[in-house]
């Protein structure tokens, strides 16, 4: 004996999966209704892998002319030879002072000997800050710097030499 309510749970059942089928073939249909999910020109790569040609550049300008690094060296040099010239006399005197107490005025004279070669000495040294400033200023423009390089070399070899020689001095005073 079959039971109604199940035969009506059947028939229900029957019932969906007919609709469901209905609804299923409608989907697959060739209506202008939905977009084609296949792959639209503009979606397809083209193209190539060369790289996109660079504008002509107009050289970079020294970031100092030849007559500024001139003058720039010219200081040092200048600076550098009042150093050269003074340092035998603050030699003597700063060997005249050794062992000589503040209050003497032997040490009080080196002090001041010694002083003058350090403004000389500073004086090269602002030569030195220039230079480096404006080698800052090429690094970042990509300016020539081979003219500015040997500038450099010079006025910081003329630095380290009066360094060497002020810190033998100093050593002697025993300061």
């Amino acid at each position: 004996m079959i039971n109604s309510g199940a035969m009506v749970f059947r028939t229900r059942q029957i019932a969906c999966l007919l609709a469901a089928t209905a609804l299923l073939g409608a989907c697959t249909g060739s209506g202008d209704k939905y977009p084609s999910l296949a792959v639209r020109d503009a979606e397809r790569i083209t193209g190539t892998f060369a790289p996109a040609p660079t504008p002509e550049q107009e050289p970079v300008a020294p970031v100092a002319d030849r007559a500024t690094l001139v003058e720039i060296v010219k200081m040092a040099q200048s600076a550098y030879e009042q150093f050269v010239e003074a340092a035998p006399g603050t030699l003597r005197t700063v060997r005249a002072a050794k062992g000589m107490g503040p209050e003497s005025n032997q040490w009080s004279r080196a002090q001041v000997a010694l002083a003058d070669l350090e403004t000389y000495r500073s004086t090269t040294m602002i030569a030195l800050a220039d230079l480096d400033t404006l080698a800052a200023q090429a690094g970042v423009t990509f300016a020539p710097e081979d003219d500015l390089k040997a500038a450099q070399s010079q006025v910081a070899g003329w630095l380290a030499e009066q360094d060497e020689l002020l810190d033998n001095l100093i050593s002697e005073t025993g300061a």
